[in-house]
């Protein structure tokens, strides 16, 4: 049920349950986990989340690396807030892999992760992922629109 990435001592929710929530809802549902008999699930942030969307690589609709079951092409919520706007949290599309904000009381899709080991930067993982440390910042978000932006512009080249 899981899918553990020993390079960055991330531990993630294998399938997600496919229930659509509001932000606050999907941050309870992951702290309240028992998934594969542990505890200390916790939705991911914008860094953790983008670090398993495989950008240039599409399969079966999703951009999500393929030891991750069952992800749909939608709106997969992370806990990292919109600091510029208290009623926005970040999100990513795992049609396309773009970050963005989106209001809280809105509904999206929860995948659950945990740390198993204190990560030790951005480096390749054992499911092909690249996650970035998990309290780096976001500041204001201008490093999830330049992401965003960098994803459009690859696809607009096509």
């Amino acid at each position: 049920g899981t899918v553990r990435d020993g390079a960055t001592g991330l531990e993630w929710q294998r399938v997600d349950d496919g229930v659509r929530r509001t932000w606050q809802d999907a941050l309870a549902y992951c702290a309240r986990l028992p998934l594969a008999g542990e505890t200390g699930w916790h939705l991911p942030n914008v860094n953790e989340l983008r670090g398993v969307v495989e950008y240039g690589a599409l399969q079966g609709g999703v951009a999500i690396d393929p030891a991750f079951q069952g992800a749909r092409a939608d709106l997969y919520w992370t806990a990292t807030p919109n600091d510029g706007s208290p009623t926005l949290s970040w999100s990513v599309g795992f049609n396309l892999g773009v970050v963005d904000g989106v209001t809280v009381t809105g509904v999206a899709f929860a995948r659950c992760v945990r740390h198993i080991t204190p990560p030790t930067g951005p480096t390749p993982s054992s499911c092909g992922c690249r996650v970035a440390l998990p309290d780096a910042p976001v500041g204001t978000g201008l490093a999830a629109i330049l992401v965003a932006a960098l994803a459009w512009l690859r696809r607009a080249r096509r």
